[in-house]
């Protein structure tokens, strides 16, 4: 199966998405202190929704005004739509951690997640199917007996989580080759972490972390802000393509940005019935 093919599959075979965020959670761990900080947990894009996010967190409007005027002044600072996007020296776009009701630990999650090797076949041998995978249609399940949630709230929350754990480093979607589709999002945590191709897939993270916000201006030029955009397709065409030949490969990289994106909130007007609409940084507008 192809990655183009794979990604028009994901929604039913393990990334069940239904979201509709009315504000960007803020990160967990996380009292950003100055206005500064807070757009920098926003990606450092000032716009209608994020604006109403700082009001809301008790900053003023004439400390956002100072902001965005200061911005316009430089001219690496990205200004589409109603949206800007402080340039890179006055603000880094950091990996978010969004706070969620659900953890990789919770009794549900763990046991939707796989041994490490329920997917592993002597007669293929491909180690990278080594590892506990995580099955969204058995944690959808669980959570409904248990905690007895709603598809929005189980949707939410799980993606909110995802996005957690692969910016923590604690799960991923992993695959060297774009011709395999992992079998699920792998958790890296305890015993899950003795496979083979950990240090592979702790490299992609730490190489996630490290450019991220190069990853993500890059990616903003090149997707428009629109409710058919496809991140994952531009991601490949025009980010993955201009990396440097020595980078670590993840074919799926740009399923996890997308999945982090998502959980924090950098999507907009998502339900279980529309697919939502990037916002800025991700994006511009045409």
């Amino acid at each position: 199966m192809t990655l183009i093919t794979s990604v028009r599959c994901l929604g039913h075979a393990f990334l069940t998405i239904g979201l509709l965020f009315t504000a960007a959670p803020i990160s967990a761990g996380t009292t950003p202190t100055t206005v500064d900080d807070f757009f920098a947990s926003e990606g450092c894009a000032i716009g209608p929704t994020t604006r109403d996010a700082a009001l809301a967190n008790g900053f003023q409007e004439s400390e956002i005004d100072a902001l965005v005027n200061e911005a316009k002044l430089d001219e690496h600072t990205v200004v589409t739509g109603e949206w800007v996007v402080l340039p890179p020296d006055k603000c880094t776009i950091r990996l978010p951690n969004p706070s969620g009701a659900l953890a990789l630990s919770d009794p549900e999650v763990m046991a939707a997640t796989s041994s490490t090797i329920t997917y592993y076949s002597e007669a293929y041998s491909d180690k990278e199917d080594l590892g506990c995978f995580l099955s969204s249609p058995k944690l959808h399940n669980n959570l409904r007996q248990s905690r007895g949630w709603d598809d929005y709230t189980i949707s939410l929350e799980y993606t909110r989580m995802l996005s957690s754990a692969i910016a923590q480093g604690n799960a991923s979607l992993y695959s060297s080759s774009p011709l395999r589709t992992p079998p699920g999002y792998q958790i890296l945590t305890g015993d899950c972490a003795n496979v083979p191709m950990m240090p592979e897939i702790r490299e992609n993270n730490d190489f996630l972390r490290d450019n991220f916000d190069y990853l993500i201006r890059t990616l903003g030029q090149s997707l428009t802000c629109d409710s058919d955009a496809n991140l994952i397709m531009v991601y490949n065409e025009n980010v993955a393509g201009i990396l440097e030949e020595e980078t670590p490969s993840n074919a799926w990289r740009g399923m996890e940005i997308m999945i982090i994106a998502m959980g924090v909130g950098w999507y907009e007007d998502m339900s279980t019935t529309t697919p939502g609409t990037p916002r800025p940084p991700l994006c511009h507008y045409p």
